[in-house]
């Protein structure tokens, strides 16, 4: 996944193609666009994008380390 995440870096995601790189579904990152949560996103248009990198931000964001927990 990291060579992966490094030659998209620079890339949009669509709705589809963000939830498949978070692991959820495409509805849940409807939900927290509507209530403010969840990843940054822009619009093109009318269509909502995905930056690779806002994703990776939010990833590391909500990761949470076992020293963290103790």
């Amino acid at each position: 996944m990291q060579l992966e995440t490094e030659t998209l870096s620079g890339h949009l995601l669509n709705e589809r193609e963000a939830a498949h790189f978070l692991g959820c579904s495409a509805s849940l990152l409807r939900k927290w666009r509507l209530s403010g949560g969840g990843p940054d996103y822009c619009h093109v248009g009318r269509l909502v994008r995905y930056p690779v990198s806002t994703l990776n931000a939010f990833v590391c964001t909500n990761t949470i380390s076992q020293v963290e927990k103790n």
